[in-house]
């Protein structure tokens, strides 16, 4: 029997909680805080200020955005599925099929439709991750995996979020570009398995442009650190 070693990933190269602090302390990855529950007026106001920033096209403040976003829809997994949005790196060690890796990902929450609030923070963590993945891989690769996850529930992003996987795969798998603290084959193989979820969604007429697209955003995007 061919034997699997799984390694947990978390951060940003996956939809796990990422941690993230406000300079005032404000603990950005505690569910109590994003729900609510906890200091809400100044979450409130880190939102806002936050928010304009990023509109305003600050970077930093745009990944802040999408790490919310991400942690808000994790934190709606695990109060309705039990698992917090872990994802595992699946190795073979023995066998023909030894050093091949694949990514698994938790099914996410059935039905999120049904759920406003989790439905919402779902459409969120998409929009600002995609946003965030014009110029960080990173984001890039967890806006095509939210999608993958929860394909069913968002027919009208599938072509967004193959395009994505495409970019992200050709960046870490083909072109192999470093990115900050990035670790390229572990970014290689989550890649990988999303545009295989993918691929079959998107009609083949499709499927060339967006691979095009893809890579030319993987051939730009400056390669430097977060």
């Amino acid at each position: 029997m061919t034997a699997l070693h799984k390694t947990c990933i978390a951060a940003l190269l996956l939809s796990a909680i990422a941690p993230l602090t406000h300079a005032a302390e404000l603990d950005l990855s505690d569910c109590d805080v994003l729900t609510g529950g906890k200091a809400a007026t100044t979450y409130k106001s880190w939102l806002q200020t936050n928010g304009r920033e990023a509109d305003g096209g600050d970077r930093e403040a745009i990944r802040n955005r999408a790490a919310v976003a991400g942690n808000v829809l994790a934190c709606h997994e695990e109060k309705l599925t039990g698992d917090s949005g872990w994802a595992v790196i699946e190795t073979t060690s023995s066998g023909k099929n030894a050093g091949d890796t694949q990514s698994k990902l938790p099914p996410g929450i059935a039905n999120i439709e049904k759920h406003a609030a989790a439905f919402k923070s779902l459409k969120d963590a998409v929009r600002y991750s995609h946003q965030a993945g014009a110029f960080d891989p990173g984001y890039r690769s967890i806006s095509a995996q939210t999608v993958a996850r929860y394909a069913s529930a968002l027919p009208e992003l599938l072509e967004q979020g193959y395009e994505d996987a495409a970019g992200a795969y050709e960046f870490d798998c083909v072109l192999k570009r470093a990115f900050g603290k990035r670790v390229t084959a572990v970014s290689c193989t989550i890649d990988r398995t999303t545009r295989a979820q993918l691929l079959p969604l998107v009609a083949p007429a499709r499927r060339q442009a967006l691979d095009a697209q893809g890579r030319a955003w993987a051939e730009k995007v400056p390669a430097k650190g977060a």
